[in-house]
């Protein structure tokens, strides 16, 4: 089962992370980091890296970014820069986090693959639907 790293700025991670366990209950090899006010990008990789022995996660470890270009972003592709066995989205969405974690089984790339494409369908808007006038048929019901 691979493993996962919700991370983000503020509480981003731990208020998405929320909104997960109360949809889906806890997980597996999940964990939620966030990148607080006043935190260096050092003590943040190091978190990451406290969080990838904890989740221990042989099939690997794919982190979930808000931000692409954001600190949490780039530590996060500074790791996988040295590790073929990691993923790194930025922009996600609960729709991807929902769906990602029960499709943990396949490997890294397929899960990133397939993640974004559900992330993309996750997005849609509200729309009003117009009222159907009544018509008059003579032919009764």
């Amino acid at each position: 089962m691979l493993g996962i790293i919700l991370t983000g700025h503020g509480n981003f991670a731990t208020g998405v992370g929320s909104d997960i366990e109360l949809v889906a209950g806890p997980q597996e090899k999940f964990k939620t980091i966030d990148f607080a006010k006043g935190m260096t990008s050092e003590e943040l990789y190091e978190a990451f890296i406290s969080a990838m022995e904890e989740l221990n996660a042989d099939e690997g470890i794919v982190f979930l970014t808000d931000l692409a270009g954001g600190t949490p972003f780039n530590q996060a592709a500074m790791i996988k820069a040295d590790n073929d066995n990691i993923g790194v989205i930025a922009g996600v969405n609960a729709p991807l986090i929902m769906e990602g974690l029960f499709n943990r089984e396949m490997s890294v790339d397929q899960f990133v693959e397939s993640s974004i494409e559900n992330g993309k369908n996750g997005i849609t808007k509200f729309q009003m639907k117009k009222k159907q006038e009544a018509t008059n048929n003579d032919e009764g019901i």
